[in-house]
C-alpha cells in the first residue's frame, strides 16, 4: 500500500495522464485483436495528451503499414518525438528506420517531427489552459458569496 501511495504522485509529477494511459491500453487491445485503424485512432488521442509510448506505437504502425499507409518518413518523425520524450525503444527504432532513408527523406522526417512536437505542445498547453479556466471559474463561484457580503 505504501508503494502505491508513492508511485501515483511520482507518475503525476512526471506528466503521466490517466486518460492517455487508458487510450494507450485500449489501443494495445485493438492492436492485439488486429484492429489497427482503431489502435491508430486511440494512440493518436493518447499522443495528443503527451503519451510517449503511444507516439512510439504510432511510429511502428507507420513503419509496418498497419492501419495506415506505410510511410518511413512518418515512422521516423513519431519515433523521433517519442525518443525526445524519453521512450527508450524509440531510440533504436529511429536508428533502424533512419538507416533505410535517403537524405531527402531524413530532412522531411526531421521537419515533420518538429511540426508534430509543436502540435503536441500546443495541444498540451490548450488542455492545461482549459483546466485552469474551469478551475478558476469554480473558484470564482465559490468566492462570490463572500464578495457579495462585502468581505
Amino acid at each position: 500500500m505504501r508503494i502505491c501511495g508513492l508511485i501515483l504522485p511520482a507518475l503525476l509529477l512526471t506528466g503521466f495522464s490517466l486518460p492517455a494511459f487508458s487510450d494507450y491500453l485500449a489501443g494495445r487491445q485493438a492492436y492485439n485483436a488486429g484492429r489497427y485503424e482503431e489502435a491508430y485512432k486511440l494512440w493518436q488521442e493518447a499522443a495528443r495528451r503527451g503519451d510517449a509510448k503511444s507516439l512510439y506505437e504510432l511510429g511502428k504502425l507507420y513503419g509496418d503499414g498497419l492501419g495506415v499507409l506505410r510511410n518511413i518518413v512518418h515512422a521516423h518523425a513519431y519515433f523521433n518525438v517519442a525518443a525526445a520524450k524519453g521512450q527508450r525503444e524509440a531510440f533504436a527504432a529511429r536508428q533502424i528506420v533512419e538507416s533505410r532513408m535517403t537524405p531527402e527523406q531524413l530532412a522531411q522526417a526531421e521537419k515533420l517531427a518538429l511540426e508534430l512536437h509543436s502540435d503536441l505542445t500546443r495541444s498540451a498547453a490548450a488542455s492545461s489552459a482549459a483546466k485552469s479556466v474551469s478551475t478558476t471559474g469554480a473558484n470564482r463561484k465559490a468566492e462570490r458569496p463572500a464578495w457579495k457580503k462585502g468581505y
